[in-house]
């Protein structure tokens, strides 16, 4: 009867058990019973009678506290991993491969404390034996057992032939016994430490930070949390701290402490430890803070497998990163179905499978669980996979789409130059950086900000700088009130601020200052493409959020090969039959392939390779352009990083030279890179004269960014929402903006805070975080008491609220506005006491 119950519920493994015995059938369908017992309320301990059960039942028992998947994960036997059946020998195992990953020296010195030990042994033992006629004393007897140990010893009492003879043969005999048992023994050691290199040993800490797979942006991630740490450790590193251990400071989120694990199975442990070495060394992260086999730990295996999930002890972990995009690539081209994140969805189900039947998570800290997605239009599978909820009641999972990141930079520094150096900084953790913090877990309980408003919390801290709320995003209004239970963004090199000391009011000298300058159309040369760009939908939202920073009149010149995928009759036909269609302001221009897009923006194209010099002479002799993009991505003839970059580095020293050769004046680009090097060694068309500032080119590194992107998003979910806005080209979300500084203050020294008042006065909901000099310099969240000095040229760096619009239309407000007295001769700018009202 339960052989026909278990045959109706799981058919295939009926089929694959068909030439089974009747006794290996009779014995699946006892354990199928014993799985369907468990799940059977017992009242008053009467056991239900299980040949009554019938398969609906059954089923019921699945549906009713479980779904099906668990239940069948329950039934065939799974349900070991609710507990940790780790022993001594799965710890020991763990420790040791992590104490050799610092490198093959540490055998050695394993094999000389060993060495060490067991003399110290033997020495004992010997002193101890009530046989020792010597009284040897215990130094005595280590260096007599340390001398049999090593040459085993002598003697000379035997002289006759028969027992030379039986003592030679000992000897020999005992060599070769001796020589094979070595040999087992070497040969088993060398098996031992191959295994440890080879990365299989399980994982037995808990509450670690889990990486799963293998990419080009995993080293950048694991460098940022490098950083991240190593931020948290030099805030405690103060000889207090170090001695009273109470008063260090709390980590404000677990991957900041927390071990890191990475499992994958594309690259061996040592392939893997030797590229984050060698970035570490790069980025100068000393190994005493973060090490490589103690911090940073390797394994292999495959993510999209629950064992070996179970393994590296992932229903554990606090913080979770999947990255399988480079498998998620490698399915999408070989599978002419269209299936994308193909990879990463079978890992984050593996999740599932393996967190629904293990314990719940244990800590301060909830499970955050982040994928990233290579190709768009994927998120939704967020909201159809349940993997638990944050400590604010949201969904723990979810899904990253990093190509909004990209272009939103590369195409928003077309109209902020020197955009990209500022947000690379503001993303990652090497030094001032967006983080996030609870209220009450200041060090006072947050009764230093507590009743505040955000205005005047914007000279509350000497070293930080207050950016947002979570929940009301970046930038929120200035009479906005700060609460206990509010969690809090800020900019800092520290998790940590330090309470501003009392300064005396700034007055700044009264004179008239600068409006906004106005801006002109601009020619931008845009080499390459992107490929997501091949939907049309995303395509259109790309030119859309591009033409809505441009001035009317403004022209984009696209210029790319048949590599990407069209050519002067498919290109058309896409702008024209899908493009178009999707939005009323685009239309067709008079000219040939070119069509009008947003508010009196020209899209052109040209067909033909920019890395070719004969290509961009015969665009550049006909057409001046004021700006380039550079694009380097994958699409371009699937060139790995290396080649991308020097295919970049072709195309900036031909625009380069035609600048010359054309005497044209210096143009700003914008390059997208894939090395981290890459700005270091290129060179582009900045030469000439260009007004007093240098045309410092903006390299966007897609993968730290996409690093920093990642890691913000596993170490701060909550605050990961607001820094995604200021990607977005909605209207009326916070924004990062260069402007002149002439337009809050004349020229001459002021201290941070007066800057920052003359910011507020004049724009109150405003978030002043530094300056940029007028060549090419930043100063990012410096001390509120720095003095700093500011002429014409010199830009401020805000967050704002403001559209450009939105200045235009107050600056004509102020022109038609009667002129104030001038009985007044200085405006004063205070900068005013922690926590008295502005």
């Amino acid at each position: 009867c339960m052989a026909q119950i278990f045959s109706s519920l799981f058919p295939e493994l009926a089929c694959a058990s068909a030439g089974a015995s009747p006794a290996t059938g009779e014995r699946s369908a006892r354990t199928a019973a014993r799985r369907y017992e468990r799940c059977q309320p017992s009242p008053m301990g009467i056991q239900p009678d299980i040949t009554s059960a019938t398969t609906k039942e059954m089923q019921e028992c699945g549906t009713d506290e479980f779904d099906q998947v668990e239940n069948r994960i329950r039934i065939l036997g799974l349900e070991a991993w609710e507990t940790d059946k780790h022993t001594i020998g799965d710890h020991l195992a763990f420790s040791m491969e992590n104490l050799v990953a610092g490198g093959q020296h540490v055998y050695y010195i394993i094999l000389l404390i060993f060495t060490i030990g067991i003399n110290i042994l033997l020495g004992l033992f010997w002193s101890l034996c009530p046989e020792n006629s010597e009284n040897a004393s215990l130094a005595q007897s280590i260096f007599l057992a340390f001398q049999i140990f090593s040459v085993g010893g002598y003697d000379d009492s035997i002289t006759t032939p028969g027992p030379i003879i039986v003592y030679l043969l000992m000897i020999c005999f005992g060599l070769t016994i001796f020589a094979i048992m070595i040999g087992m023994i070497t040969e088993n050691f060398q098996a031992f430490v191959a295994g440890m290199n080879e990365g299989k040993t399980k994982a037995t800490i808990k509450g670690h930070t889990l990486i799963l797979g293998w990419n080009e942006t995993t080293v950048r991630v694991v460098v940022q949390i490098a950083l991240l740490r190593a931020s948290f450790l030099k805030q405690n590193r103060t000889w207090v701290r170090t001695i009273f251990w109470w008063k260090r400071t709390k980590p404000s989120t677990p991957v900041t402490a927390a071990p890191v694990v990475i499992m994958a199975n594309t690259l061996t442990k040592a392939e893997m430890q030797e590229a984050i070495a060698l970035a570490f060394e790069e980025n100068g992260i000393s190994a005493k803070e973060t090490n490589i086999g103690r911090d940073i730990i390797c394994r292999i295996g495959d993510p999209c497998v629950p064992s070996d999930l179970q393994r590296v002890n992932a229903h554990h972990a606090t913080s979770i990163l999947t990255q399988m995009t480079g498998e998620d690539k490698t399915e999408s081209e070989n599978d002419d179905q269209g299936i994308k994140n193909g990879a990463t969805l079978r890992t984050v189900l593996a999740l599932r499978a393996t967190l629904l039947i293990s314990p719940p998570l244990k800590g301060k800290f909830s499970r955050r669980i982040v994928a990233e997605l290579a190709a768009p239009g994927s998120r939704w599978i967020q909201q159809c996979i349940d993997l638990g909820e944050d400590e604010m009641g949201r969904p723990a999972f979810r899904a990253l789409e990093l190509n909004q990141f990209i272009n939103g930079l590369m195409f928003g520094c077309l109209a902020q130059p020197g955009l990209a150096y500022a947000l690379i900084e503001l993303l990652g953790f090497k030094g001032a950086a967006f983080r996030s913090r609870e209220v009450s877990s200041f060090w006072d309980g947050g009764q230093h900000i507590i009743g505040k408003t955000v205005g005047e919390a914007a000279l509350l801290w000497e070293d930080t700088i207050f950016c947002g709320v979570v929940g009301d995003g970046l930038a929120p209004s200035s009479t906005r009130l700060i609460k206990a239970d509010d969690r809090v963004i800020f900019i800092s090199e520290f998790p940590t601020p330090q309470l501003a000391k009392p300064r005396s009011d700034a007055t700044i000298p009264s004179c008239k200052l600068l409006s906004q300058s106005k801006q002109v159309p601009q020619d931008v040369l845009i080499c390459g493409w992107r490929p997501e760009w091949n939907s049309e939908d995303d395509f259109a939202k790309q030119l859309l959020s591009s033409s809505a920073n441009m001035v009317p009149g403004s022209r984009m010149m696209l210029l790319f090969g048949e590599h990407v995928g069209f050519d002067d009759e498919s290109f058309p036909e896409f702008m024209t039959n899908k493009v178009l269609e999707l939005d009323a302001s685009f239309t067709t221009h008079e000219q040939e392939n070119s069509w009008v897009i947003g508010p009196g923006v020209t899209l052109a194209y040209k067909k033909g390779n920019a890395a070719q010099y004969h290509v961009l002479h015969k665009l550049l002799k006909k057409n001046h352009f004021t700006q380039a993009v550079v694009i380097s991505t994958p699409q371009v003839c699937k060139l790995p990083p290396k080649a991308r970059d020097t295919r970049m580095f072709t195309i900036l020293m031909a625009l380069r030279h035609l600048h010359m050769v054309l005497g044209r004046p210096p143009l700003h680009v914008v390059v997208e890179c894939a090395l981290d090097n890459t700005a270091l060694l290129a060179i582009g068309p900045t030469i000439g004269d260009s007004g007093g500032r240098v045309k410092v080119p903006d390299f966007v590194n897609a993968h730290v960014i996409c690093a920093s992107a990642l890691v913000n998003g596993l170490a701060y979910p909550l605050m990961f929402g607001a820094l995604s806005e200021l990607f977005s080209p909605r209207a009326g979300t916070p924004r990062l903006c260069l402007e002149q500084a002439g337009m809050f203050v004349p020229a001459g020294t002021y201290t941070f805070g007066s800057l920052t008042s003359a910011v507020t006065r004049r724009f109150p909901d405003d978030m002043l975080i530094g300056v940029r000099k007028a060549r090419g310099d930043m100063m990012m969240n410096p001390r509120l008491s720095l003095e700093i000095t500011i002429d014409g040229r010199d830009f401020v760096m805000l967050i704002t609220r403001r559209s450009q619009s939105d200045q235009c239309d107050q600056e004509e407000e102020q022109k038609e506005s009667p002129p104030a007295e001038k009985s007044n001769p200085e405006v004063s700018v205070k900068a005013e006491l922690p926590g008295q009202p502005m």
